[in-house]
């Protein structure tokens, strides 16, 4: 069929999700904005901050979930896994769960900027597959855009399904 991609090139497969304790900061702005990645590195570090001053531990690297996509809007939470939640956390930041079930992962390697292409390879995926999305999309950045290379950074897209 000359309609369906090829994603022979891509690393897709389906997972079992464990539910993660997280603490996150929600935030919204447009799908173009050009300071994304500082609103990114701003909230992560009051995350930090926040597990530092009440010393919790990470389990895990940092999330963004997004919870809203529209032609204007982008509504997201940049969140942390961590082990326990103690103290008292800063105003803007609330504890929560991740999702737990079925997911589709793709993985992608690059610069963020580049995300789309893979978030189009896994939505060829879901529909060539005929899955049904049945939550919210989330990124986990696995490497450290402070200290690895940008063509080499490493992040997984999940889409839970049905």
């Amino acid at each position: 069929m000359k309609n369906k991609t090829d994603l022979t090139k891509r690393i897709i497969n389906i997972e079992e999700v464990k539910s993660e304790k997280i603490i996150c900061i929600a935030n919204t702005t447009t799908k173009d904005d050009m300071n994304l990645s500082k609103k990114f590195a701003k909230a992560f570090g009051q995350l930090i901050s926040n597990i530092q001053v009440n010393k919790m531990e990470m389990a895990g690297p940092p999330i963004t979930i997004t919870t809203k996509w529209e032609e204007s809007t982008f509504e997201y939470e940049n969140c942390i896994p961590i082990q326990n939640v103690k103290g008292d956390l800063s105003a803007s930041v609330f504890e929560s769960k991740t999702y737990s079930g079925n997911a589709v992962k793709i993985e992608h390697i690059g610069s963020y900027q580049n995300l789309s292409k893979s978030y189009d390879d896994v939505m060829s995926y879901i529909t060539q597959m005929n899955l049904e999305i049945s939550d919210n999309p989330w990124e986990v950045y696995i490497s450290d855009p402070s200290n690895t290379p940008e063509d080499k950074l490493i992040t997984y897209i999940y889409f839970p399904i049905k």
